[in-house]
C-alpha cells in the first residue's frame, strides 16, 4: 500500500487513530504561520508520543538552532522544511529532512541537493501562500520527474481524489492534512478510515 504521512497533527488521538490506521509518519507543524501550529503547550505528549513510525517536524524559514532545539526536546525523527537553507545550515540539522518545493519550482534549476535530504515533499505552489492550502496541483508535471531523491506528494489530497492521483502517478509516499480535518489541526476520524479503505481498496 501507499506510505501516508498524516500531517497537521494537534491532538494526542489524532495521532494514536493515524497510526492505529496504518499511517508511515506523523506530521507536526512547528512554524508559528501554520494554523495548525503546536504551541509549546503541546510539546510534552509530542516528546512522549511512543509510536513505531517517524515523527516529523514541520517547520518554515527557521533558524537551524530554533529547529535542533524543538526536534531535541519533541524526539523528532525527521524534519520538513519550507524553505531554503544552506548548505552549511542542511549539514547542521541534528536528523535527515524532507526539502518541501513547490510545483512550480520543479522546473527550476535551483531545486537543493544535499546528502541529509532523504525526500523531497512536493506541494502546491499558490500565491501568497506556503503549504497547507489544500488546493491540488497538475499531477502530471510528476511523470518525468528526475530528482536524486525520492518524492513523498502532498497538495490538497484527500479521500475522494487520492485514487486520481494514483492513476496519473504511482506515488509511493502521499502527505494529508486538510483533506483529512473536521477544522484546521482537528483531524476528522471518518475521514481519516475512509482514506485508508480507499488505498486497501476496500472502498
Amino acid at each position: 500500500m501507499v506510505k501516508v504521512k498524516i500531517c497537521g497533527l494537534t491532538r494526542l488521538e489524532d495521532a494514536n487513530l493515524a497510526v492505529e490506521l496504518g499511517a508511515s509518519a506523523l506530521g507536526f507543524i512547528f512554524a508559528p504561520v501554520s494554523k495548525r501550529f503546536n504551541p509549546p503547550e503541546n510539546r510534552d505528549w509530542i516528546r512522549n508520543l511512543k509510536v513505531s513510525v517517524p515523527k516529523v517536524g514541520v517547520f518554515m524559514d527557521q533558524p537551524v538552532s530554533e529547529i535542533n532545539e524543538i526536534a531535541e526536546f519533541c524526539k523528532l525523527d525527521r524534519i520538513q522544511y519550507h524553505g531554503f537553507l544552506t548548505n552549511s545550515e542542511q549539514t547542521g540539522l541534528s536528523v535527515p529532512f524532507w526539502q518541501v518545493i513547490s510545483s512550480e519550482d520543479l522546473a527550476s534549476s535551483t531545486i537543493p541537493i544535499h546528502p541529509n535530504i532523504e525526500f523531497y515533499l512536493i506541494d502546491s505552489s499558490i500565491k501568497g501562500k506556503t503549504g497547507g492550502t489544500g488546493i491540488p496541483f497538475d499531477w502530471k508535471v510528476l511523470q518525468n520527474l528526475n530528482l536524486p531523491k525520492p518524492i513523498i506528494v502532498a497538495g490538497g489530497l484527500s479521500p475522494d481524489n487520492v485514487s486520481d492521483l494514483l492513476s496519473v502517478y504511482p506515488a509511493d509516499f502521499i502527505d494529508l492534512s486538510s483533506g483529512v480535518e473536521q477544522s484546521p489541526g482537528i483531524k476528522d476520524a471518518g475521514k481519516m478510515r475512509r482514506l485508508f479503505e480507499v488505498l486497501r481498496g476496500d472502498w
